[in-house]
């Protein structure tokens, strides 16, 4: 009997495993996207320009649908989903909620920039290389909307988009 469940596991490996490279792009992805929506949350209280506000209400609305969609297909291939934000993103959570005013907007705006000019590059490269066809087409469907994010962000200023 254990036989066949290692039989029957080892025939459902090619549908539900992913690569590394795959597994290291959901982590990243799972990690990164309930920072936008903290951060999002954030802005909607600290941020003086009605601007930044709006499209901080769109980083809340957009990375949790996000955020539910790679939730389901972690689960399905067994990547578990992170309960905090870690180190390096709690920091810099708390970095951003130390600042108010035009301070904040700035700073808020720069980690905009730089978070959604990683994800364009990382999910780009998913949706070119991945082989889970779920996995790929899920990060296909997510870039125009990051590239919208993306190019949101660079409009709100000059002071704001210095990490282009």
């Amino acid at each position: 009997s254990v036989g066949v469940l290692a039989q029957a596991s080892a025939a459902d490996a090619p549908t539900t495993a992913l690569t590394t490279m795959e597994q290291q792009f959901v982590r990243t992805a799972a990690g990164d996207g309930p920072l936008a929506v903290e951060l999002g949350r954030l802005a909607q209280a600290r941020a003086s320009g009605g601007e930044i506000k709006r499209l901080a209400e769109r980083m809340v609305q957009d990375h949790g649908q996000l955020n539910a969609g790679l939730q389901g297909i972690a689960a399905a291939r067994g990547v578990a989903w992170p309960s905090h934000l870690g180190r390096e993103r709690q920091a810099v959570l708390d970095q951003l909620a130390r600042l108010t005013g035009d301070e904040f907007d700035q700073a808020y705006g720069k980690q905009l920039v730089a978070d959604h000019q990683r994800a364009v590059a990382s999910f780009d490269q998913q949706a070119l290389t991945g082989r889970d066809a779920e996995l790929k087409a899920w990060a296909s469907a997510a870039l125009p909307m990051l590239r919208e994010h993306l190019q949101a962000a660079r409009a709100l200023g000059p002071n704001v988009t210095l990490g282009r």
